[in-house]
């Protein structure tokens, strides 16, 4: 570094016996060099601030001995700030290191808090599912009887008796599909309104998750191996309705889901915080994006060999939303008719149609 800049200026003055002085002026960082050292200096020759400000009066001996105890003071500092700066990254390494800790605790609880998802509904749908294969292993078919139904009877009639029917075989589904959805993490901290109607809307759905094992394209099949055909299936709604939910099954069945598998799709589409109506959307969607979240690792690890399997099903979901909206759109006939019906409590509350006794009191 050039520490100074000489000038052939002379001046004549008596100071440790030299009169032979030189003026120099110091480039900025060797004056703030100078500066902080200064106290220090004064021990080698009286020089005083002032001094140091406009240019320094240095005797030619004394400054080979100035320049040695400032480069003796730069070594000294320039070791202090290495040793500072090692021990400062000894510290930022125990800082990262610990920070990575905590980062590996906190994927240890998400892991944790997943499995638990996993587990719980898992065991829910083990539970609280008529269609599960080890409850539905060597069951017995059966075509569904409908004793009201002949060619003389009129359409609307036909379509009451049929219904009725087909919601008979429906109602031991309800009960069961709540208690699910009650086993649900964190599903009961939902708004009570906001439970009701995602049991009200999804119910029909889950349903149809449950029931696409047992069924193929010529019926619908319950847990009881009671066969519902098409053809009665169009008497109840209409043609594009049938196709809709056949279209479902058939599609559904072909990815040979597992019970697991099935129980987390299952609660997927009942904690959708796309619904109409709820109350609190915001409190829905962490709760809907942990059961996707819980769904993709399960699907990850059972269809390795499979990727689209995941975004099939979440693609799926809207479809199959449109399938239960159709479905309430068709129960609005039976509203109307209401009168002709015989429902069991808890079939005519879940899907809001009047009942007798109700109407008597």
């Amino acid at each position: 570094m050039d520490l100074m800049h000489m000038t052939s200026n002379t001046l004549t003055h008596d100071f440790f016996g030299s009169n032979h002085w030189s003026v120099f002026t110091a480039d900025e960082e060797t004056r703030n060099i100078i500066d902080c050292s200064l106290s220090s200096v004064t021990s080698y020759h009286p020089l005083h601030k002032a001094d140091v400000e406009c240019g320094y009066l240095v005797n030619p001996l004394l400054y080979g001995n100035f320049l040695s105890f400032l480069n003796e003071k730069t070594i000294n500092s320039l070791h202090t700030v290495e040793a500072e700066i090692g021990s400062r990254t000894v510290q930022y390494g125990r800082v990262a290191e610990l920070l990575q800790e905590k980062i590996s605790d906190l994927q240890q609880l998400e892991e944790t808090a997943m499995y638990d998802t996993i587990a719980s509904i898992t065991q829910a749908h083990l539970a609280h599912c008529a269609y599960t294969q080890a409850k539905t292993q060597g069951l017995l078919r059966k075509p569904a009887a409908f004793p009201g139904i002949n060619g003389q009877q009129s359409a609307g009639v036909q379509k009451v008796v049929a219904w009725q029917q087909f919601a008979s075989l429906l109602s031991p589904s309800i009960s069961q599909v709540v208690e699910f959805a009650k086993r649900i993490p964190s599903f009961q901290e939902l708004h009570q309104d906001d439970q009701l109607l995602c049991i009200k809307l999804g119910f029909f759905e889950v349903w149809l998750v449950h029931a696409s094992r047992l069924s193929n394209e010529a019926g619908l099949t319950f847990a009881d191996g009671t066969c519902v055909s098409r053809q009665h299936l169009e008497i109840m709604f209409d043609r594009e309705f049938v196709t809709m939910v056949f279209n479902f099954v058939c599609w559904f069945n072909n990815l040979r889901l597992s019970d697991c598998v099935i129980g987390l799709y299952a609660a997927a589409v009942l904690v959708s915080a796309e619904r109409d109506g709820l109350y609190d959307h915001k409190a829905l969607q962490p709760l809907q994006e942990q059961v996707l979240e819980a769904l993709r690792q399960k699907v990850a690890e059972e269809h390795q060999s499979e990727p689209h399997v995941f975004p099939a099903l979440v693609a799926k979901l809207r479809e199959l939303h449109l399938v239960g909206r159709n479905h309430l759109e068709h129960l609005r006939w039976f509203r109307t008719n209401w009168m002709h019906l015989r429902l069991s409590p808890l079939f005519a509350e879940v899907f809001d149609i009047p009942r007798h006794d109700a109407a008597q009191r």
